[in-house]
């Protein structure tokens, strides 16, 4: 069983097992070839079947079933957020708002817990209103500081995540969620 799933202009690929993988790769390939579709090779482009790879910037192990942030992008938001964790920075640039806020929001998608420590900045921007230049300066809140800190310790302890796709039971044994 193979199932394809597209991000944009991104395509990845599922299946269940590692000769299936290999088929549908050589059958993505000569559809692009017979459609006159251009691939560029270079590493992270057109990569082959693998059990481990960073993909629309997530860290993916199939074979743990389990998704992650790769590494080196969770050392960099840990180091371009510590300033206003830690109370060394007390003002920030609506163009550095936006980078935290973009960062975090990607981050949510793994670290569920962090959904909602990024409300507060949000509310700061929202209040300054839509017609911002980049450089304006604001001053930051303790709960955007005290934000910062519970992103630094969740990044830190909690970087990979169950890659299970929930369902919603109807009866059996009780209304919920359960993995597929």
């Amino acid at each position: 069983m193979t199932v394809a799933l597209g991000y944009s202009d991104d395509t990845g690929c599922v299946c269940t097992t590692w000769l299936a993988a290999w088929f549908s790769f050589l059958q993505w390939l000569t559809l692009n070839m017979h459609a006159g579709m251009e691939l560029g090779f270079k590493p992270g482009k057109t990569d082959p079947p693998m059990e481990e790879m960073i993909w629309i910037g997530f860290y993916i192990s199939t074979v743990a079933m389990k998704w992650g942030l790769p590494v080196d992008w969770m050392d960099k938001l840990r180091g371009t957020i510590a300033p206003w964790a830690d109370g060394s920075k007390k003002d920030m640039t609506v163009r550095q708002a936006d980078q935290i806020l973009g960062s975090l929001q990607h981050a949510s998608r793994v670290v569920k817990l962090g959904r909602g420590y990024f409300a507060e900045l949000q509310g700061i921007k929202n209040a300054l209103g839509s017609n911002l230049h980049p450089s304006r300066v604001f001053r930051t809140s303790l709960g955007v500081r005290g934000m910062m800190c519970m992103w630094t310790v969740l990044l830190e302890n909690m970087s990979l995540t169950s890659a299970f796709i929930s369902c919603k039971r109807q009866e059996f044994p009780h209304v919920g969620f359960s993995d597929a």
